[in-house]
């Protein structure tokens, strides 16, 4: 990795994603000026099946070459925060600063990990010092409560860099009020360059998101035509719907219950932080629900089809507490995040297959995204009036298509693609330079948070896409002994383990070297069942004696 003018003297301020630029997860920023550096959010990104259950990728922190001041996190998406004690571990006198609801969470994180570090709160009207800067949380709509875009303002109107990862534009939310465009106009209207770092995630889909408020209609309509036990999944962290759907069932006089830890996990947090109501009106907790065949909501975590997430449970009939029974309906209070189609139309296909009903938002409007459409980015771009584009938050094809966008319809500013570890500087001169670098890759999690290598990853796909045969050698006086067994492979290659064992005692001499007769028994085995099976299996070797 080039190290080269990573501190130049003759710039401002500079932005180098670590994560979540090119991908959709593992946010994280750091912010630089001529003295002093920051990091905006430390997030998670969840592995591809063909990742063999791992828990999650992160950031690699290695490029960072000295622990910054501050830590200030916008929200708290997993895809925020979920890496944040890892990031504590690496830097531990790190401030952390962060909104209420997000702090709970991270308590909770920090909790589990048994990382005792203090958690300083924000709200909107604070702000934080930066060399020559001052940073202002500016409010905006998200799915989850308490979401923040950071404006970096120099104290002598030289620049405004306004970071927005994740938001969209909802003047009708009855959970939270409208984007602070006013604050932002005001604090930024007198810079002499305005940078805007903005989310992705929607850049393809047209028009404006739909407001939550849009859906209240629908889900009330979804759980009152269930004739038995309506079964609702959604994202846990969306606080907004379940308030909902309390609301809804506090109208139609419905019990209401939750199944899976994450739940839990959010609403706990959101009722400490003052972001849900009138839940004690409806709630009941497992033993009475059990008592229910109508008239109660069953909100289930897995929307995405978990492999232990509750709605998979509940569909493939391992659910201890609910079974689906005639009457019921499943209703998707999601969308399916790319990559996961597959395992939720598994799901489908389960609870299909009992005769169930399903609803989702192909049916009823019963979902709105918490992500920016095209109108929604364009909004932004009228208000705020930047003169430099940056698209984040995205894969690398909505990046490029954030940039048309802004081309298209704003010729007038210039639009900059950059990846993760480039770095992008608004120098003295108020011009923008961007230094490219090869980027790193993520940080693989496992087990008890451990980190794993990713050649391990790679030992671990072999492993289970061809096979295992372990071969234990005893050295005895005039021959060797085998014992062999097989993991993962089909019965005609186990049927011929005596065949092998002869094979290799042909093979393999017993004065030879603990080496080579390790290196002869890997080759000759695999010539072996090649001839079997069409491929070679992974082949471990002991030696005994």
């Amino acid at each position: 990795m080039s190290t080269r003018n990573r501190h130049p003297s003759n710039h401002l301020i500079s932005f180098t994603p670590i994560g979540g630029v090119g991908e959709i997860g593992s946010n994280m920023t750091l912010v630089e000026t001529q003295g002093e550096s920051i990091v905006l959010d430390v997030g998670i990104l969840f592995p591809d099946d063909d990742f063999f259950d791992l828990k999650y990728l992160i950031p690699n922190m290695d490029y960072i070459e000295k622990e910054p001041s501050k830590l200030i996190i916008t929200h708290g998406h997993q895809d925020h925060i979920g890496a944040v004690s890892h990031f504590v571990e690496r830097f531990p006198d790190v401030e952390i600063f962060a909104p209420p609801f997000s702090a709970e969470l991270l308590r909770n994180q920090f909790k589990e990990r048994k990382i005792n570090t203090r958690i300083k709160i924000y709200k909107e009207d604070d702000f934080f010092e930066f060399e020559h800067f001052r940073i202002h949380p500016i409010h905006v709509n998200h799915s989850i409560p308490e979401t923040y875009g950071m404006l970096f303002k120099h104290n002598e109107d030289q620049v405004a860099a306004f970071f927005v990862s994740d938001f969209k534009v909802d003047d009708r939310s009855p959970y939270e009020r409208y984007f602070d465009f006013e604050k932002l106009k005001r604090l930024s209207a007198h810079c002499k360059e305005r940078i805007l770092l903005a989310d992705s995630t929607n850049i393809l889909s047209n028009g404006f998101s739909a407001s939550e408020a849009d859906l209240l209609p629908d889900i009330e309509k979804a759980i009152v035509d269930t004739k038995g036990i309506a079964y609702v999944t959604l994202f846990s962290s969306n606080i907004h719907r379940v308030q909902s759907i309390i609301d809804v069932c506090k109208k139609t006089n419905k019990a209401l219950t939750f199944v899976g830890r994450s739940i839990y996990k959010y609403t706990d947090a959101a009722i400490k932080t003052h972001h849900l109501h009138n839940l004690e009106s409806v709630f009941v907790n497992d033993d009475h629900a059990k008592g229910f065949s109508e008239n109660l909501v069953v909100l289930l975590t897995g929307c995405q089809g978990d492999f232990f997430g509750a709605l998979k449970r509940l569909a493939c009939r391992e659910l201890n507490s609910f079974k689906l029974k005639e009457g019921d309906r499943v209703i998707f209070s999601s969308k399916i995040i790319p990559g996961n189609e597959k395992k939720v139309f598994n799901i489908y296909n389960e609870i299909t297959s009992q005769g169930i009903d399903i609803v989702s938002a192909r049916d009823l409007e019963i979902h709105a995204s918490g992500h920016a459409c095209k109108e929604e980015l364009s909004k932004l771009a009228e208000e705020y009036k930047p003169t430099q584009y940056i698209p984040i938050h995205g894969e690398t094809f909505f990046l490029r298509r954030h940039c048309e966008l802004i081309n298209e319809r704003f010729p007038q500013i210039k639009t900059h693609f950059i990846q993760n570890f480039s770095t992008i500087r608004m120098t003295e001169q108020l011009k923008i330079d961007i230094e490219v670098r090869d980027e790193l890759s993520p940080e693989f999690i496992h087990g008890k948070y451990l980190k794993i290598a990713k050649e391990k990853i790679s030992e671990r796909r072999k492993m289970a896409t061809r096979g295992m045969v372990f071969v234990s050698v005893r050295k005895e006086k005039k021959f060797l002994n085998f014992q062999i067994s097989m993991k993962g492979l089909p019965k005609v290659a186990e049927d011929q383990q005596d065949n092998l064992r002869l094979h290799l005692k042909g093979q393999c001499k017993v004065n030879s070297s603990e080496e080579e007769i390790e290196e002869n028994v890997r080759v000759y085995s695999k010539r072996f069942l090649s001839e079997i099976l069409g491929y070679r299996p992974e082949v471990m070797t002991h030696i005994i004696g």
